[in-house]
């Protein structure tokens, strides 16, 4: 486990680091085992009327060279956040940097 040394207002101290690693291949590979998922693969949902919805309606969807050459390819949006949780009476403080797609 890594850590850090943290210095705060009246002191330094030691603040333990740990990660989860959820392995992206694997959880793609139970989500194209979805039904539900599965009729939304290789359908095109670019807007027609020009109306701008999502990132596939974009120049840089539509004018990138993998998406250009394979119109089915899986779209995948990757987001990330930080979560910053605090006890009720504001004296500890935990941020939490998260990855989803």
């Amino acid at each position: 486990m890594d850590s850090e040394e943290v210095v705060g207002p009246n002191d330094v101290k030691e603040v333990r680091k740990f990660g989860y690693s959820v392995s992206f291949k694997k959880s793609i590979g139970r989500m194209m085992r979805n039904p539900h998922i599965l009729q939304h693969i290789g359908v095109n949902y670019e807007s027609i009327d020009g109306i701008l919805r999502d990132e596939c309606d974009g120049s840089n969807c539509k004018e990138h060279a993998v998406i250009n050459e394979r119109p089915s390819a899986i779209k995948i949006r990757l987001y990330y956040d930080d979560v910053e949780m605090t006890t009720p009476i504001g004296s500890k403080k935990v941020s939490i940097g998260n990855y989803f797609f």
